[in-house]
Parts: structure tokens; sequence; C-alpha cells
């Protein structure tokens, strides 16, 4: 039994590398470093479209069950390695549910996994391995194509009470679906009470279930607190549908099976909310004219999904360290959960960062990977050093706050109190080395309480604060330094 890895660019049918892994034997770093290079190749040759992992499953292989710390050794490793790539798991479109009764228990184990290690969404499509040797082609970007546009849908609910899941006159719809869907699943609309729904359609009916959307579901819930989809693997939802769920203010979801649904139904239901206390510490620096950045205030984030940037300066010669890099960044981004837009960029140079920021428009956290010299400055793609005043031309075009800044770069508190002089928020830099250990607990810190609070820079030095007392028992020599913009 194996796990196929196929890398794609986003958007692309060609296949850029793929190779088994076997359940039972070692993982394949010779392949994942190699993986680990093709963005930031592709990047100083202006190809900015990222990799996209997909990771595999014959219906030969579930159909022996589920084995989740085989898939989950996988998963990390493309997470080490693939620069934020988006992960996807393939689950052949031929598996049958039916006399699978035996494996509920770890199938339901199995998709946890699949959650808490960060999988971007689970395909259920079509998995043929000749094929793709053949001709080196996929249509695993189609479906990738639709899972993103699931995921734009379920970023406009608020995610506040549970979703349960209501399946109206399946054609399939047996027990063993019942059973596949049981954690949310709920028999009427009267059943949905205080909490939201998704309303799972039979594509094939006469009517569609339109007048049954119409008299039932909108007219007795908040359109809001109601999503509506079809299960079909070749018609999308008619014109009809779309029209009735364009009035009541959504998109019907196009699904290709029961296990995009259940995914989906477990990120709706992903708790991610909690509190920070204020405090401040850190050094205060005054802002000079002209500003570089606006003065942040965590109001203009509401309603927003945050960002995040993340660079690199990758250099061609080195494969190795951009393997190393990459593992870097899985260490920083790992635990970052909930409603969050991780970009990364691993081949950074000052003269390429507009183009990066024009595209994101509003920052909440940049984070920078390499190397930094007190001198000369940090390290961008291709080897040479750029000064603050050269990054910070990066960014004249941008026009927006940025709360929080981090160098996880030897050498780079001068840099980073340049930027607080610019009016960055709370930048965060090193007087000598960077441990890796000291880089990663710091900013999974700073980072998550960024989120939390909407960028507070109380919230964000209170994480510092945290952060590094408990640094000074790890490393005593490898300490951070922070600064804030004084307005």
């Amino acid at each position: 039994m194996a796990i196929r890895v196929v890398i794609l660019r986003q958007g692309s049918p060609h296949i850029l590398k793929q190779w088994d892994e076997e359940y039972i034997s070692p993982l394949n770093l010779e392949q994942w470093e190699k993986g680990s290079c093709l963005w930031p190749s592709s990047l100083l040759n202006d190809q900015t479209e990222p990799m996209e992992v997909y990771l595999c499953l014959d219906g030969e292989t579930l159909a022996s069950g589920y084995d989740a710390p085989s898939v989950s050794r996988v998963i990390v490793q493309a997470r080490k390695s693939m620069w934020g790539a988006n992960i996807y798991v393939v689950v052949d479109s031929a598996l049958l549910l039916d006399g699978q009764k035996q494996f509920r228990a770890s199938r339901e184990k199995w998709f946890e996994i699949l959650l808490d290690s960060g999988v971007s969404d689970v395909l259920q499509w079509e998995v043929n391995r000749g094929k793709w040797e053949r001709h080196s082609r996929t249509t695993l970007n189609e479906a990738a194509a639709r899972a993103e546009k699931r995921s734009e849908e379920m970023i406009t609910h608020e995610p506040t009470g549970l979703w349960k899941c209501l399946l109206h006159k399946l054609p399939d719809h047996g027990s063993e679906h019942e059973s596949f869907l049981s954690p949310y699943l709920i028999r009427s609309v009267s059943q949905i009470g205080n909490d939201n729904c998704l309303v799972i359609l039979n594509p094939n009916g006469d009517d569609h279930g339109l007048a049954y959307l119409q008299d039932e579901v909108f007219a007795t819930n908040p359109t809001n607190k109601v999503m509506v989809g079809v299960v079909d693997q070749v018609e999308e939802p008619s014109q009809k549908l779309k029209e009735i769920c364009n009035q009541n203010g959504c998109d019907p979801l196009w699904f290709h099976g029961l296990f995009e649904v259940h995914y989906f139904l477990q990120k709706l239901n992903e708790a991610n909310q909690k509190d920070v206390e204020p405090t401040n510490v850190a050094t205060s620096v005054s802002v000079a004219l002209p500003r570089t950045f606006k003065v942040h205030s965590p109001q203009e984030l509401d309603g927003h999904v945050p960002t995040i940037l993340v660079t690199h300066s990758f250099s061609e010669s080195d494969e190795s360290g951009c393997h190393v890099a990459a593992n870097d960044f899985w260490q920083l981004t790992r635990n970052l959960r909930g409603r969050v837009n991780i970009r990364v960029y691993p081949a950074v140079e000052c003269v390429r960062l507009p183009h990066v920021l024009k595209e994101l428009q509003r920052i909440l956290v940049w984070m920078h990977i390499g190397h930094g010299d007190g001198e000369k400055g940090l390290k961008q793609a291709g080897g040479l050093f750029k000064t603050a005043d050269d990054w910070l031309n990066g960014f004249a075009g941008y026009e927006a706050s940025l709360p929080l800044v981090v160098f996880a770069s030897c050498r780079s508190a001068a840099i980073a109190e340049r930027f607080a002089s610019s009016g960055a928020g709370v930048t965060i830099g090193f007087v000598e080395r960077v441990a890796k250990k000291v880089s990663v607990h710091l900013t999974s810190r700073v980072v998550e309480a960024a989120l939390h609070s909407n960028g507070t820079r109380e919230a964000i030095l209170k994480g510092f604060s945290e952060g590094r007392q408990v640094l000074k028992i790890e490393d005593p020599d490898a300490m951070p330094v922070a600064f804030w913009a004084k307005h």
C-alpha cells in the first residue's frame, strides 16, 4: 500500500513530480528535497504560481482501512518541505462506502488527523497512476479549483454556532452514507434550531429540491445560517439552483462525494477563538516622517481574513539549505489555525516586493527567514545583502498598516528598529545569532497573539514577553529584541 505524491503548479494540469511513499518504508527525503526547490526556482524565472501537493489514495488502499499514522507522516513531511503549499488528500472516486462498516471508528480518527495536520481539503477524484505516468497530466487541478470555491463560500459565513447537515433525498442515501456523516446529520429542517445547516440536495431529482429549498429551508432560517450543496461527479449545480441561492445571498457548493462534504463540515465546526490579556514591554521608537506604514487600528481588520506574509532568501546553489528553510517555515506556521491567509514567497528580492504586496493589499504579519548581517542588512534571493532602506523601499506603494514584523535572521536588530521608526507596529529581531528552537517558540507566540487580537500592540508584546522569559532558560545567548512604533 502506498500514497502517490503528485506536485503541480497551482492551476496547471502538468505534473512536475510524482512518486510513491510506501506505508512501511522510510520517506523518500531525496524527492522531498528536490520538491522543496520547485517553487523558489520558478520565482526566479518570474513564475509566481505556488506549488500544490496531492497525496493520493487509491480504492484498493482504502478498501483495507484507514491508516492514519502512515498518512500523517507524509502530510507532516509535505508541510516541512513545500513552503506552505496547499496539501490535498485525494480519495479515489471509485471507492465504495458499502462494506466499510468495520472502519467507521478508524475513519473518523483519520479525518480528525487530517484536520489537525493542516490539510487544505479532501478531494474525491479519480486516482490513476498509470495514466499520470504515461501523460504527465492530471485533472486534479480542477478538483482543487472546486475546493477553493467552497472555501471562499465558507469565508462568507461567520464561524459562530455549530453546523449540521441535512441530506435531501439523495439517490444512494443508505445506512452507511448516514453513518458517514453521523456526527453532523439531522433529518429535518426543524432540527436546525439555533445552529447552522448545510443542505445537500439530490441533483438528479425532478425539481432538484428547489421547492423544498424555497418553502422549507430559506423560508424558515436566516440566509447567513444556511449553505446549499449538491453531490455530483458529472454535472455542476443547475442554473435555476444558482439563481435561487443567489437571491438568498449564497452560491451553491459543488461536491464530488461525501468525503468532501465530511471534511467541509469539519472545517466549518473547527473552533479557533482565544482570549489574550494586554501588556507592554520592549523599546519604543519614535516614528520618523514621512512614515512608510499607517497607524494600525484593530477595527480595520474586522470582517477580513488576516494575511501573514512569509518570505525567504532562496539561493539556487543551496538546495539542501532551501529544504531546511522550508522546514523552518513549517515549524513557524504549523500551529496557526482558523481563518488566516498564509502567503509564502520563498525567493524574495527587494525589487519584487511591490508586486507581492500589491496582491495582498493589507498584511497583519510579515515574517522573513534568511541570513542577516549587522552592517550589510538582510540577504535577498540570489545572495546579495540589502540594507534596511532597500527593504523599506519595497513597501513604497504599500498604503496600509503593518502590525507585526518578525526577522528570523541573525543580527537583524538594527533593521527591526528601522522598521519600527517607519511606523510598523511591533518589530522583532536578533542581536546575535538565531537559534532555530528560540525563533520558532517566540514567533509562534507573537503571531498567534497578533491573530487573536487583530494586531493589538499590547497583546503582541505580552506574547513576546512570555516567550522571552521561557527562552532565557533555553538559550540566554540568542535572545530576541522588540521595538514598537511611538506615534
